[in-house]
């Protein structure tokens, strides 16, 4: 069940962790990083993770057993098929918007879509199919978001939302897109 929680994140509590098991966590921390960087209250130096500090949290991923979405009956919104289809054509308009004019383009607008489309769905009412769907689009456009980030110069930004990807994915039981997590993660540092 992802419950939606009344208190905010700290900053200390976005970047404290970077593989989050449980649903309501990683839903948490993944919503306080949208609102945070719409906010414009992160740095680079803020969402730095050192390179150490890596290998624990991506082995933990590789290894974790399969998450389990519960409904949640209490949350006001349902979400339905038609929610992840709008997710997935919000990110192939902002996959065309990055492929065309770059990562920094439209990068804030993206974030933006994350924090208040996305993250309310998260924390919704959904059948275990639509449930899986709904993480799946999630985890697409968190990557792409990340990549935009990584693309406009915010590499250590872009790397947590590539571990915001990471989250999802594993929540969605999606490997096929974890994976894509790890050859973005792989990719930058490559870059780096």
């Amino acid at each position: 069940m992802v419950q939606s929680s009344t208190s905010r994140l700290s900053l200390a509590d976005i970047t404290s962790e970077l593989f989050l098991e449980s649903p309501q966590h990683a839903v948490a921390q993944a919503s306080a990083l949208w609102d945070a960087d719409l906010g414009r209250h992160l740095s680079e130096h803020s969402v730095r993770t050192p390179a150490e500090q890596l290998s624990t949290p991506l082995l933990r991923w590789l290894i974790a057993p399969p998450s389990v979405l519960e409904p949640n009956p209490d949350s006001p919104v349902n979400v339905t098929e038609d929610d992840v289809h709008a997710i997935t054509r919000a990110c192939d308009l902002f996959e065309t918007l990055d492929h065309e004019f770059g990562g920094g383009h439209a990068r804030t607008a993206a974030v933006q879509y994350l924090n208040s489309e996305i993250a309310p769905l998260l924390r919704g009412r959904f059948t275990p199919t639509v449930g899986r769907a709904l993480f799946s689009a999630s985890v697409r456009f968190a990557a792409k978001t990340g990549a935009m980030a990584y693309d406009a110069g915010l590499h250590d930004l872009g790397r947590r939302y590539f571990f915001q990807a990471l989250n999802l994915a594993h929540l969605g039981a999606d490997r096929l897109f974890g994976a894509k997590a790890l050859a973005l993660l792989s990719h930058q540092a490559n870059f780096l």
